[in-house]
């Protein structure tokens, strides 16, 4: 493999507790891939999804009649969302951007700089930069 590799990760949040579980990283998923996730998730002994009622996700086509039915024989109804329904997937997309900017050593967002934070980087008012350019 060559240049930037893609792979695709597969996330569930409790969302009573905000909990995030890695259910599994592949660099080309398919449907067995899926089925072994769904099997995973729904294990009797320690499962993620034990005792959970419902599980929401995307319309990504990776989400299969038989991912469906074999979180549907431990008791786990999926509930697809709507099309183009990003705010609907509120969490997810948090999870998702907390994983774009990085988390600090706390585990918190990192946090942004403020101008007072840095006094250097107030700008000027726009008469004080005219002067200094004319001088």
């Amino acid at each position: 493999m060559h240049g930037l590799v893609r792979y695709s990760v597969l996330f569930v949040i409790d969302l009573k507790t905000r909990f995030v579980h890695v259910a599994g990283i592949a660099h080309d998923p398919y449907g067995a891939w899926m089925e072994q996730i769904a099997r995973n998730l729904t294990d009797t002994v320690d499962g993620f999804l034990k005792n959970t009622r419902y599980l929401i996700h995307d319309r990504d086509p990776l989400f299969t009649q038989r991912f469906t039915e074999i979180l549907g024989a431990t008791g786990t109804k999926t509930v697809k969302l709507p099309p183009r329904s990003p705010d609907l997937n509120a969490f997810a997309e948090r999870f998702l951007a907390l994983g774009t900017h990085g988390v600090s050593a706390s585990g918190d967002p990192p946090r942004r700089e403020t101008p007072t934070d840095n006094p250097s980087r107030i700008p000027r008012p726009l008469s004080s930069r005219t002067k200094q350019a004319k001088a």
